[in-house]
């Protein structure tokens, strides 16, 4: 047993795609009225470089199928969600959360708002930036991260897609932030489960933040009465950056599409 946590200020961290958009909205529903800030990660700009750079750098890197599975996550579920009634922008308004797009979450204006809020935990959900020291330091009782891969193993920004290249069974892991390595930090829990490999890797993204959302959700649950601990991670960490030709290739040979068109439909 650890001493309890009542996490009553929740920031979120998070990238507003096709891939999260399930799983947030399962968290601010779960989480009613204990989430004050949703951060959204201005993916295009800054140090990412511009959406046609980005394209480039993707299709250089990875082929034409992994630029189109990012386009679709990124955005044509962004154009659709503008004339959707699942907006993620309309769900946090509805419940009366404010909702902030950052390019630098380590930038002094964003540290500034963040202490404004003066949040118990800030949780790090389908996340893509470096969340530096002067952040972790903020929340009251740490950061939180959620990985969707069995950590140590597939640390980086694609871990469903690495668990997929791999052939390991899905994983959420849900750990503390405590310095600047990725995906690196002492472990709460991880809930092991079997993949549905009739599915595209964009559809098994989403699914499996649905799923982590529950994790977490529990894990608060948990916190509240003292009943979690958190423990090392493992040795024989593996780490995925961008994809590369190869690994999609061998995914196209297992019979795993990046994504469907039908299943993106289905939001």
């Amino acid at each position: 047993m650890e001493q309890p946590i009542i996490p009553e200020r929740i920031v979120i961290l998070t990238l507003d795609s096709f891939a999260s958009y399930s799983g947030l909205v399962s968290l601010i529903e779960n989480l009613e009225g204990r989430i004050v800030l949703l951060c959204l990660s201005n993916r295009f700009g800054g140090k990412y470089g511009s959406f046609f750079t980005q394209v480039r750098n993707a299709f250089r890197h990875s082929g034409i199928q992994f630029v189109w599975y990012q386009t679709f996550n990124l955005i044509v579920y962004r154009i659709i969600s503008v004339f959707h009634y699942r907006s993620l922008i309309r769900v946090a308004k509805r419940h009366g959360i404010s909702v902030l797009w950052v390019e630098n979450v380590n930038d002094n204006s964003i540290i500034a708002i963040l202490k404004e809020k003066k949040p118990d935990v800030i949780l790090s959900f389908y996340f893509d930036q470096l969340i530096k020291k002067r952040v972790i330091q903020i929340p009251s009782f740490g950061v939180i991260n959620v990985h969707t891969a069995s950590l140590p193993k597939c640390r980086g920004p694609f871990p469903v897609l690495c668990t997929l290249r791999y052939g390991m069974r899905g994983c959420v892991s849900v750990h503390a932030i405590e310095d600047e390595q990725l995906d690196a930090g002492p472990i709460y829990v991880q809930e092991v489960y079997d993949i549905d490999h009739l599915k595209s890797v964009l559809s098994l993204d989403r699914d499996a933040m649905v799923r982590a959302a529950k994790v977490v959700t529990d894990l608060f649950r948990d916190m509240s009465t003292g009943n979690y601990q958190k423990y090392p991670q493992e040795s024989g960490e593996s780490y995925m950056s961008f994809p590369v030709r190869e690994d999609i290739q061998i995914l196209k040979e297992r019979g795993i599409p990046l994504f469907r068109i039908r299943e993106f439909l289905n939001l």
